[in-house]
């Protein structure tokens, strides 16, 4: 157990984590402990496997071997989604956050019900569940093949209320909520009736970014006066070509 957490603290380090992820047999054990152990029996040792699977599955290199065995793992890992304890619901969904960066992943989560299961969590109480599964839907959004699932699981009427209630500091979330909704947006998924209100909060939420004192304005900060600039740009163009059809 103490060693899967130096291994899970080692692996936030840029230097140190992709080396990690290129060692076969550390991940092959790491892959037959969440495959062999059960939650219920063992769950901080399985916690702690799974948390060092998120934190070497962020590296986007060749040679990860968790990236490799991704599909194998996340089929290990998905029933966590539903477990009733937060920081396995949380660890998971952040994990499938990394997996959902590749196409066969989004694939594979569709054909499984992974992603009914991450949209479901949407609704989730926590704020950290949310956090992690609104970066899953953000990479099925960027995605022609499996942005429908938005209008699926009519996700849209969720995703206004978080930009509702997400605090107007928080702008790390809020920056993820805005890049969705530009990609849903960019593919034509939201109604005129639907754009109005995202654009009313938009406005409100970057007045009240902008009138940070420039010495103040952290990176996520400035971050987000970016995304919303640009998603603010692009509902008007969709609102002049709705015009003009």
């Amino acid at each position: 157990l103490k060693i899967l957490r130096v291994v899970a603290n080692l692996a936030i380090s840029p230097d140190v984590g992709p080396r990690l992820a290129r060692e076969v047999g550390m991940v092959d054990n790491l892959v037959k402990l969440i495959q062999k152990k059960k939650i219920e029996k063992s769950e901080e040792l399985v916690l702690n496997a799974v948390c060092c699977v998120t934190n070497l599955s962020y590296y986007m290199e060749e040679d990860n071997q968790i990236l490799a065995r991704q599909v194998e793992i996340a089929d290990s890992c998905a029933m966590l989604l539903l477990y009733d304890n937060l920081d396995a619901v949380t660890e998971v969904a952040r994990a499938f956050g990394n997996f959902s960066r590749s196409a066969e992943m989004r694939g594979w989560m569709v054909e499984t019900r992974v992603d009914e299961a991450c949209s479901i969590l949407l609704d989730h109480s926590d704020r950290q569940v949310v956090l992690a599964v609104t970066g899953v839907m953000l990479n099925f959004s960027s995605d022609p093949d499996y942005v429908t699932i938005f209008s699926q699981y009519e996700l849209i009427p969720r995703l206004q209320e978080l930009l509702t209630i997400t605090p107007p500091t928080d702008h790390d979330h809020l920056s993820t909520l805005l890049k969705l909704y530009y990609n849903i947006t960019d593919h034509g998924l939201l109604t005129p009736a639907q754009r109005d209100p995202v654009k009313e909060t938009t406005l409100s939420l970057l007045n009240s970014a902008q009138h940070v004192p420039i010495q103040d304005q952290s990176p996520s900060t400035l971050d987000f006066i970016d995304v919303a600039t640009n998603l603010l740009e692009l509902l008007n163009r969709a609102a002049t070509e709705g015009e003009e059809e």
